[in-house]
């Protein structure tokens, strides 16, 4: 983070020139810088910085994303395909117990 830049002695000068007391007015001055060495600002700078590192961590984390929907996709197509391929068979299997049932009735109707 970057440092407030403060010019204590015209600061000063400032105070004098409006009629206060030296001593008063230095003081004022100490205040006054502690007082900014105690925030901590962001420049833009700073913003800037985080900003891009933030796109960084969303790029990432999209990218990431991405590879595990197309990961969720394939198992889900993996598992559809075997389900189709269960139900084709077990409805061959139906068809062929239906038509040799059709079948065994007709013959014992004859």
């Amino acid at each position: 983070m970057a440092d407030v830049t403060f010019d204590t002695h015209q600061f000063i000068k400032t105070l004098e020139a409006a009629g206060m007391p030296i001593a008063q007015a230095e003081a004022m001055s100490v205040a006054v810088r502690e007082s900014h060495d105690a925030t901590d600002l962001a420049t833009k700078a700073d913003l800037r910085a985080c900003e891009s590192g933030m796109r960084f961590d969303l790029e990432r984390l999209e990218q990431r994303l991405d590879a595990r929907i197309d990961q969720s996709e394939a198992r889900l197509d993996s598992k559809i395909d075997k389900l189709e391929l269960r139900m084709t068979i077990k409805l061959g299997t139906m068809l062929v117990a239906a038509v040799g049932l059709f079948a065994g009735v007709t013959k014992l109707m004859q």
